[in-house]
């Protein structure tokens, strides 16, 4: 199973897009949160605002027509944008092979580790 947001979007509720830019301002005024794609374009909302443009510009949108993406969370959006960006992953605190119980665990540990740490060091001068 993908962990890529990008992977997922299909399976959000979905409309058809038709309006254009008039259309995206619609999407803005009504806090729209999701992906609009249209002539193969992507473009990225959260609570109203876009996010990001992937595989083409903003002006692919002017008169297009294609399907819209209700997100089920604000945050994916956003999410999907920094993942189709890149960079590096720092660490992963869940997988469907790892328990949540497991994962809380862990954390605690090493949070708990953090502070010991920093609690015994001298005050510096």
């Amino acid at each position: 199973m993908s962990t890529r947001v990008v992977d997922r979007v299909e399976d959000w509720d979905e409309r058809s897009f038709t309006g254009g830019y008039r259309e995206l301002h619609d999407l803005a005024d009504g806090e729209f949160s999701g992906v609009v794609r249209a002539g193969g374009a992507e473009l990225s909302m959260t609570k109203g605002v876009v996010v990001g443009v992937q595989q083409g510009d903003i002006e692919d949108f002017a008169d297009a027509r294609g399907t819209m993406y209700d997100s089920p969370s604000p945050a994916l959006p956003l999410l999907a944008v920094m993942q189709e960006r890149g960079g590096e992953v720092r660490d992963e605190f869940y997988s469907e092979k790892t328990s949540i119980s497991d994962v809380d665990s862990n954390s605690r540990r090493t949070s708990s580790a953090a502070t010991t740490t920093s609690s015994t060091r001298p005050a510096a001068r």
